[in-house]
């Protein structure tokens, strides 16, 4: 297996575990935070948003300034779809096969990804507590 063949695995095991622990939530309660200086769980598919279009901008040679993103949308599903469509542009700098482009989308995708599954999780089970949390693996 070559380096790229495991971040192209990382990448698609992190995705999968993002989709299981967003399936099926429910919209109404996407704006609840477990505590005060928690995200919601629509915060952390914007700041997702965010990492996947840094990622961009830094394979072009750009900065990007934290924080600054806004969602042009403010339906939930519309905002996973542009989620979902940035992160699969996040993946395709991959194209170029580069350590700088392994690298970035290493940094930006997959290990973020699976740093905010860790967080959708705890989120989730608060929002609903009969949740499956191992829906993150395709079960429940």
């Amino acid at each position: 297996m070559t380096t790229l063949d495991l971040t192209n695995t990382l990448n698609d095991f992190a995705g999968s575990m993002l989709e299981g622990a967003l399936a099926g939530i429910d919209p109404d309660k996407v704006d609840l935070k477990l505590h005060a200086g928690a995200m919601s769980v629509r915060e952390q598919i914007l700041h997702l948003t965010e990492c996947y279009e840094a990622a961009q901008k830094d394979a072009a040679g750009e900065s990007h300034e934290w924080g600054s993103y806004r969602s042009p949308v403010s339906d939930w599903n519309e905002q996973l779809g542009i989620m979902r469509q940035r992160r699969k542009e996040a993946i395709a700098l991959l194209a170029d096969g580069s350590d700088g482009a392994i690298t970035r989308v290493v940094d930006h995708v997959a290990a973020h990804d699976f740093y905010h599954v860790g967080q959708l999780v705890v989120t989730r089970r608060w929002i609903e507590p009969i949740w499956n949390p191992d829906a993150i693996y395709g079960e429940g």
